[in-house]
């Protein structure tokens, strides 16, 4: 595999060969900047600006300048259009509530707050036709496509408070959000055409979830489909740490692969193959719920099986240049979405960096090698910077696991679909053609496994080390890209990348290398699970939920984090809405230590839980005195209180000048007899107890500890968490105040030079 010569001046007739491309891309630089860097008046005077200039440029001959500036004044003002309508609609209708009557694009989906469905305002005193998000109690639970929920809304924005996924409602075209009282659904007993592909996603789904085991139908629906809820805990986080989560998100390889293997299983010419294909794309698309991903595919997919319809040549930088300017006229805010980011560089990546890299005449199987290894680095090349700044992980594995996984994948999609179908149609052919289906998807889930257990995998943003080998192996990219390395020069570049990678994982694993401390106060609904990792020492504090599957949620956060297990697992008192997740993780061999209060404390509850978790092997031991672990710069201390209903153990960590406590379920006489029997300093964070109770964190302990930040752990519920007069004390004491309810998962980052950050999911 050889690298072309000076790759780089390929680029120099470009825009005298692709004009359009040119003219798109200038669109799409236009509203891109809009979106992440422009308010109002800005958007309307640099599109003034360009304008006159590309008139000016025009007026000159200069013409594909004058053309680009001109693109780019279009996408500055079609954005500002869309932003004063979205505005407009804020102003109006913020916290505002109308009697109306929405009809539902989808199903209803249940989440730990509550059922929510999307769908369009139709009649009635509010916006009507604007697409909303409608947030429902008990009677969301049985909506179908085309129905209609007539109900008192008061409307919310969709855009989230902060953070990078504030715009991902706005990106699917979802403009507000509402909840609904004293809602009235009435059943249709036809569904409207346009939205029977949500109909038959759900039957495709029944099917194959009767034809195969949970496992294989969870993988066989994400991957026909994009639905991922029915992937398994394990195999999910399997997909994340082998960087394959790309092949169960419907995105532009589903589509390739399923025009590959319609256009070859179909008779007749390929202008005939072509005008059948067109439709059957846009019917995936629309079971697929045309994400922005798919939508780029099937344009540019369109593009191709046109061309020689149409008598004309199909380029493939100049396809995706349009499909990505007409997905912005459509919607402008689609710039924003995450998958369309990923699915355009990846696109990019692999035209732009592909061709300039030779595949070599070695026998086949070194062939398919090379050809792997330079469709994985090119796929990679655009999309690493914005992997690393979403997920703050990027796997190592993804090349081997590409390479492993991809001859399995143009078989995999169309059985699982011809099943689904089948399934509906003849059950007793499907019911045939799933066995071989079964045993080759088990294959692939073996293979992932397999794979995801090789240590040291995810490289992730928190190492500073890792993200200067990441800026390493661009610096030599470029080199190679532009010429000035040499045959030679090359192999001592690639020897000098892994010889450096090599170090920078041994770094990484030495103890304290790039330490940090990171409190991640998990949303668990309402209920409270709190991962404390730092250096030597993986801590977590009470794992359980009343309205979510708390393990799960703390598996995929230390997936996340790349911690393969838990030091020790503190439990402040035996409430389920603390605990009911700790069997499933010690089930799971997650737990190496279990510390709890005493079982005479509420032995009901204490009793089956500390019998459970030792069967399953996991040290348990019960504290009645200070108990303190250390490791590194964090030392954790345990510390046994009772006083009113509570009698359990509170957790106060220190990592340098930094700490934090965590109060349990503790009341105002626990809160007492905590300050009066150990010696706490401030506390630069502090997790409300119970949830935000009114007789909770009281004036007492807040004089005493002074929290900089209070956080809430806290779901639906019907008591009322956060009470109003604890928000208020906690406000008045001067603290920054998070809660799960709001802002999903919160996350505290504290240096080595105890500079601490706070973030969160919103």
């Amino acid at each position: 595999m050889k690298l072309g010569t000076h790759a780089l001046s390929a680029g120099k007739d470009f825009g005298r060969k692709r004009p359009l491309a040119c003219f798109c891309l200038s669109f799409a630089a236009g509203v891109c900047l809009s979106v992440y860097a422009l308010v109002g008046w800005q958007m309307l005077l640099l599109g003034a600006l360009c304008l006159l200039c590309g008139l000016a440029c025009c007026v000159n001959r200069s013409v594909l300048p004058g053309l680009c500036l001109l693109a780019a004044a279009a996408g500055f003002w079609l954005f500002w259009c869309r932003f004063y309508q979205v505005t407009s609609l804020e102003t109006d209708w913020l916290d505002q509530t109308a009697s109306v009557t929405v009809e539902a694009a989808d199903y209803s989906t249940q989440s730990q707050y509550g059922w929510y469905v999307e769908g369009t305002v139709a009649d009635g005193d509010g916006p009507v036709g604007t697409r909303v998000l409608l947030w429902l109690d008990e009677s969301g639970e049985d909506i179908r496509p085309g129905d209609t929920v007539t109900a008192e809304v008061s409307f919310k924005t969709a855009r989230e408070e902060d953070g990078v996924w504030a715009l991902s409602n706005y990106a699917d075209g979802i403009w507000l959000t509402g909840s609904a009282s004293d809602a009235t659904v009435v059943h249709v007993e036809q569904t409207p055409m346009l939205l029977l592909p949500r109909v038959w996603a759900r039957d495709l789904r029944n099917s194959l979830e009767s034809l195969f085991s949970e496992e294989t139908a969870g993988f066989l629906l994400a991957l026909t489909t994009g639905q991922k809820d029915g992937l398994t805990d394990e195999l999910d986080e399997a997909l994340t740490q082998t960087g394959l989560r790309h092949i169960v998100a419907a995105s532009g390889l589903h589509v390739t692969l399923l025009t590959s293997a319609l256009f070859f299983l179909l008779p007749g010419s390929r202008k005939g193959k072509g005008l059948i294909l067109l439709p059957a794309l846009a019917v995936f698309g629309a079971v697929t719920g045309f994400p922005p991903s798919v939508c780029r595919a099937i344009v540019m997919q369109a593009i191709l099986l046109l061309a020689p319809v149409l008598e004309r040549q199909e380029d493939p930088l100049t396809s995706l240049s349009l499909a990505l300017a007409l997905l912005l006229v459509a919607n402008p805010y689609a710039a924003a979405s995450v998958s369309l980011q990923l699915s355009f560089a990846a696109m990019m990546g692999i035209l732009v960096v592909c061709p300039h890299i030779r595949v070599g005449k070695g026998n086949r199987a070194l062939r398919y090698l090379q050809s792997g290894l330079a469709l994985t680095a090119g796929a990679n090349c655009f999309t690493v910077p914005l992997v690393l700044y979403y997920f703050r992980e990027f796997s190592l594995l993804t090349p081997l696991s590409n390479l492993a996984i991809s001859r399995l994948l143009p078989f995999l999609l169309p059985l699982g679909m011809a099943c689904g179908i089948l399934g509906l149609l003849c059950p007793e052919i499907a019911m045939l053609l799933a066995v071989p289906t079964e045993w080759l998807t088990q294959l692939a889930v073996r293979l992932i496994d397999a794979l995801a257990s090789i240590p040291n995998g995810l490289l992730t943003a928190e190492h500073p080390i890792c993200l200067a080998w990441v800026l390493l192996c661009y610096l030599v990219g470029m080199l190679v890209l532009t010429g000035r390395c040499g045959r030679r020069t090359g192999y001592a570049s690639l020897a000098l990348l892994l010889g450096a990678l090599a170090i920078c994982v041994r770094l990484t694993d030495l103890p304290g290398a790039g330490e940090t401390l990171t409190v991640d106060l998990l949303d668990v609904g309402q209920g409270q699970c709190i991962l404390v990792s730092g250096g030597e020492l993986t801590a977590v504090i009470d794992c359980g939920s009343l309205t979510d599957d708390a393990g799960a949620v703390l598996t995929d956060a230390l997936a996340r984090r790349g911690l393969k297990r838990v030091d020790v697992l503190i439990l402040t008192h035996y409430d389920a809405d603390h605990t009911n997740g700790v069997v499933a993780l010690c089930e799971e061999g997650y737990v190496e230590r279990i510390l709890a209060p005493e079982p005479d404390t509420d032995p009901a509850a204490a009793e089956p839980l500390l019998r459970s978790v030792e069967e399953m092997g996991t040290e348990a031991d019960t504290i009645s005195g200070e108990t303190e672990l250390s490791a590194g710069a964090l030392t954790i201390s345990v510390l046994p209180i009772c006083g009113g209903d509570y009698d359990g153990l509170c957790v106060w960590a220190s990592y340098g000048s930094f700490d934090l406590l965590v109060t349990g379920d503790a009341g105002f006489a626990a809160e007492e007899m905590l300050l009066e029997r150990y010696d706490l300093p401030r506390m630069e964070v502090l997790v409300a107890g119970h949830h935000g109770s009114a007789y909770a964190t009281g004036e007492a302990l807040l004089e005493a500890l002074s929290p900089q930040t209070v956080l809430f752990s806290v779901g639906e519920n019907s008591y009322g968490h956060p009470t109003p007069e604890t928000v208020a004390r906690c406000r008045k004491a001067g603290a920054a105040l998070y809660g799960t309810s709001e802002q999903g998962t919160v996350t505290v980052v504290v240096s080595q030079s105890n500079e601490t950050e706070v973030t969160s999911d919103s």
